[in-house]
């Protein structure tokens, strides 16, 4: 099926760029007279090398397809100026018709938004959320930094990467989460020590805990991958951080972390069920359960896990993704705060960076500050 969409989606890409220039073209004076011939050949070859690029450069069929979309508002916008306003005020206004004709306006609202979205990507920040919980907990309650998607190499350099870490560790947290695709295909070897061995010297009073994601082991990697799992372990494990593998871990006597193994890698039918994972936990406890996957919502509220915390989605990534994510369910949630139940709560971080390639329009580029209180505080 996917090797008859492709052919279908090119040949549509290259037929619209064909119209899209080509009106350019006339407004210039262009494709009229002896001239004609010359010019359609022109423009339909420069339209098939465009959607050519769009088949095999990720970047390219991404501006194209923002060109496409703000080319529709824009004639939309045409249409109600000439309804609305007549000839006179709207479509006959010589300026507009200009613009219009050239097109200038889809490429320059496009471009606005691709480095919007390249400027959002290199800025994170922190995002706090508060939860309330009815477990018997400590009055001063704990604070987790939530960190997922990293993708390191994408977009943080070790120089902001170092700035990110001494700002978290500013904030003193209880306890550091890793949850997942802190690196992926891309990253090397060097680039995998690095971020591990910055993320475990964060100080934070219980440590740093992690699980993996779908990228992390490389298994999307084209060619050779640039460190084995194995080496991938070692390094976490000697950066002092506690990996989770459908595994618990204790804290305080009172809170629980509960890591899951990634559900791309294990298969939903292979990893330990949620209630049979934490069968043994004391139910007094908190729980707190990292799943790089925001799945299995419902499943987790019925175990009694009090906060599951995801990542995965990079919150949408590019407009419109997000809305598309969540009107056809691709998971429980795509970005953000979700009350599970009376006492089951889900938070999904949109994350540092996001999959591929350095924009991110759909949600900040982010770490999460998770204050966990006690009702009674």
């Amino acid at each position: 099926m996917f090797y008859i969409l492709l052919p279908v989606l090119a040949i549509s890409i290259a037929v619209y760029c064909r119209f899209y220039i080509m009106r350019a073209c006339v407004t210039f004076g262009l494709g009229r007279g002896k001239r004609r011939f010359a010019v359609d050949a022109g423009v339909a070859v420069v339209s098939g090398g465009i959607a050519t690029l769009c088949m095999f450069v990720m970047p390219v069929a991404l501006f194209v397809a923002h060109v496409i979309a703000f080319s529709l508002v824009v004639r939309a916008v045409d249409n109600a100026l000439e309804f609305f306003g007549g000839e006179k005020r709207g479509r006959g206004s010589k300026t507009w018709k200009t613009l219009y004709g050239l097109g200038i306006l889809p490429m320059i609202a496009a471009t606005a938004f691709m480095l919007g979205g390249y400027i959002n990507m290199y800025n994170v920040t922190a995002t706090e959320l508060t939860v309330y919980t009815q477990k018997s907990i400590r009055q001063s309650g704990y604070t987790v930094a939530l960190i997922a998607d990293v993708h390191y190499g994408i977009s943080v350099d070790k120089t902001e990467l170092d700035r990110i870490c001494a700002e978290i560790s500013a904030s003193s947290p209880s306890m550091v989460v890793l949850c997942g695709d802190i690196v992926d295909e891309n990253t090397t070897m060097q680039g995998m020590t690095e971020v591990f061995d910055a993320f475990g010297g964060i100080s934070a009073e219980f440590g740093v805990f992690y699980v993996f994601g779908n990228h992390d082991r490389q298994l999307y990697a084209w060619d050779d991958r640039k460190f084995t799992e194995k080496e991938l372990v070692q390094t976490i494990e000697n950066s002092g951080i506690t990996l989770l593998r459908d595994s618990t871990y204790s804290v305080n006597g009172e809170f629980t972390v509960v890591g899951r193994e990634d559900a791309a890698y294990a298969g939903e039918s292979v990893r330990t069920p949620i209630a049979e994972l934490i069968k043994d936990v004391d139910r007094n406890d908190f729980l707190l359960m990292l799943d790089h996957q925001p799945r299995q919502y419902k499943e987790s509220g019925e175990a009694g896990v009090d906060l599951l915390l995801s990542g995965h989605t990079h919150g949408g990534q590019i407009f419109p993704a997000g809305i598309l994510f969540d009107l056809f369910g691709i998971n429980d949630a795509t970005y953000g705060y979700t009350k599970i139940n009376e006492t089951s709560q889900a938070f999904v971080t949109s994350g540092f960076a996001g999959w591929g390639f350095p924009v991110k329009t759909c949600a900040p580029a982010e770490y999460v500050l998770i204050e966990i209180l006690p009702k009674n505080a």
